[in-house]
């Protein structure tokens, strides 16, 4: 009987550590996924930052089986003329270091200051540096681009705080839609989604609060699954 038993304990035990086994060994493994963007990404001025800014409510929507990070940089540029180009940040190694299977590419706000904005060529230029950086990473990452948010004017004369110039970011949207055809890059119209959302932009008129956080998340989910579905579906 003691043999019996202990036969069937032994045997219960050997079941139970190759289950261990193949839930550690054989579970699919979560797709990566790197927020590259500015303060927006990063989530300035949100009170619970970790939790309300774009990428934490994305995680929140896409579950488990997606690992999102976040590598915003507050103030970065991606001209590397601007005052805190993109790629000089440490983010910017620690989003390669990541290994992503997914990139989100959100920059350009901070380009359109008077100071940092030098013209349409330097931008695209330095824009698909960033793209072509990322796309021959080991790791093989499809790229989405994201348009900037718009900029929405808080003061009586019309003016955009940290003086930002609207007329700049319509040329860079246009161009990054310019991009994406040509490339055949998804792209993720942030700004048309966020138009017509002043109520999101009371912080500063740029800075969205935990609501365009959120609605920023939930368009990136919805377009990212539609992409991602249609990648899935094409024959080959």
């Amino acid at each position: 009987m003691k043999k019996r038993t202990f036969f069937a304990a032994a045997c219960l035990g050997a079941a139970c550590a190759a289950a261990v086994f193949s839930i550690v060994f054989f579970r699919p493994k979560a797709v990566r996924i790197a927020c590259v963007g500015d303060s927006i990404t990063w989530g300035a001025y949100l009170k619970n930052r970790s939790r309300e800014c774009y990428p934490a409510r994305l995680q929140q929507l896409l579950g488990n089986s997606y690992l999102v990070k976040n590598f915003g940089v507050n103030s970065a540029t991606v001209q590397s003329s601007g005052d805190k180009p993109y790629r000089e940040q440490p983010a910017f190694e620690r989003s390669a270091v990541f290994s992503p299977d997914v990139v989100f590419l959100m920059l350009g706000t901070n380009d359109t200051k008077k100071g940092n904005w030098k013209d349409i060529d330097s931008f695209c230029r330095d824009y698909e540096k960033l793209i072509d950086f990322y796309l021959a990473l080991p790791s093989s990452p499809r790229l989405y681009i994201l348009t900037p948010p718009p900029l929405f004017s808080l003061e009586k004369d019309g003016a955009i705080r940290f003086a930002m110039h609207r007329e700049y970011l319509n040329l860079e949207i246009a161009l990054l839609k310019d991009i994406a055809e040509e490339r055949d890059i998804p792209l993720i119209d942030i700004h048309e989604a966020l138009l017509v959302q002043e109520q999101f932009f009371t912080l500063d008129g740029v800075h969205p609060d935990c609501g365009g956080a959120q609605l920023i998340a939930e368009t990136v989910c919805r377009e990212f699954r539609a992409f991602e579905q249609n990648f899935t579906d094409q024959p080959g």
